[in-house]
């Protein structure tokens, strides 16, 4: 079966989301206009990337959905939110694509302080080139091992780290981890130049972006706070389930293969608003925008996870889907569509 297009059926970390991730000059996104962030959304290989990334032709789901509940994603969030501030040390993403110069991305200066572990997350990356690429895990170090098995050293003595050209492989990995990819030369079996760095992280939202009007105060709406008058919020889950249309809870075997829990960073002056932006329910020829989540300016929040003023907000989501993030006033400030990592053929 594949996944559902509907943006009404999956809950994640507080918020009702079905969203993409990425920004401009980062991996996964194709930045736009609201104009073509339509076309985007209204495209046909909008569902073809959900059945060709996350159908269950892919994995196991059970064996899937075991393995990202045993990494006990709850005890990471209570790890970060027992010291504030904690979260701005996880790393942004970034990808480097044919790199002139190979960058250290585990050091590189950030602002941040040094860089710390975070999240788990999953990795797609696809060889669009004409050549054999070999995937390595980068440790610390400067070692490189298999992406695949970071037992396993050099990369290429592992089968599965190598990716022929139109293959592309799921990394079950974390936030702050470091991967290279390498033209492989299989007569020889000899590694050539990195043509890719990757570093998972966070995405981050608005950081080309200045001179917004913004409010002095950023204030919560009362509809998306009941916890105060002790009903049931359905902005309140677990940090992996997902729900059906009548917001009962599925079971937890359904979580699609792949499904990519990304985090969001505002990079911004201003709180923004995110919006899916999907087929019209009235005309499915025609988009609508759909508020789901929202990101503050408020980077020390104790609850960086749901707090609704902090700069970080955490969903779940899939291959092709579009967001756009608004101003207060309205202004669009970023627009992205989820998209694999792909390595291309670098110039000589």
């Amino acid at each position: 079966m594949a996944p559902s297009s509907n943006p009404k059926m999956f809950l994640l970390s507080s918020l009702l989301l079905l969203a993409p991730s990425g920004v401009r000059a980062h991996d996964g996104v194709s930045p736009s206009s609201t104009t073509t962030a339509c076309a985007a959304a209204l495209s046909a290989s909008a569902n073809e990337d959900l059945e060709k990334y996350h159908g269950d032709h892919v994995c196991d789901r059970q064996e899937y959905n075991d393995f990202k509940e045993s990494l006990n994603r709850h005890m990471t969030y209570e790890t970060f939110k027992a010291v504030p501030g904690t979260m701005n040390q996880v790393p942004n993403q970034r990808t480097l694509v044919c790199p002139t110069q190979v960058q250290d991305l585990h050091h590189e200066t950030s602002g941040n302080g040094e860089h710390v572990q975070g999240f788990d997350v999953v990795w797609l990356v696809e060889n669009t080139s004409s050549e054999p690429i070999v995937l390595s895990f980068v440790a610390k170090d400067g070692v490189e091992y298999s992406a695949m098995n970071s037992a396993i050293a050099p990369a290429h003595a592992d089968p599965q780290a190598i990716l022929q050209p139109g293959q592309w492989k799921d990394i079950r990995t974390f936030e702050g981890h470091v991967f290279h990819a390498r033209t492989f030369d299989v007569s020889t079996q000899s590694l050539g130049p990195v043509v890719l760095q990757h570093r998972a992280g966070l995405v981050p939202v608005g950081a080309q972006v200045q001179d917004l009007s913004c409010p002095l105060v950023d204030v919560k709406p009362r509809p998306l706070d009941k916890r105060e008058t002790g009903e049931e919020d359905v902005y309140e889950e677990h940090m992996y389930e997902e729900v059906d249309e009548d917001g009962s809870a599925m079971p937890y075997e359904y979580r699609y293969c792949n499904t990519l829990d990304v985090g969001f960073r505002n990079m911004a002056n201003c709180p923004l608003d995110a919006y899916f932006v999907g087929p019209s329910e009235e005309d499915e020829s025609l988009c609508s925008e759909s508020m789901k989540f929202h990101l503050g300016t408020n980077s020390v929040a104790q609850d960086f996870f749901y707090q609704w003023d902090s700069t970080t907000k955490f969903q779940s989501t899939w291959m092709g889907q579009t967001f756009q993030f608004r101003s207060p006033d309205g202004q669009v400030v970023d627009t992205m569509t989820l998209e694999p990592t792909r390595i291309t053929d670098c110039p000589d």
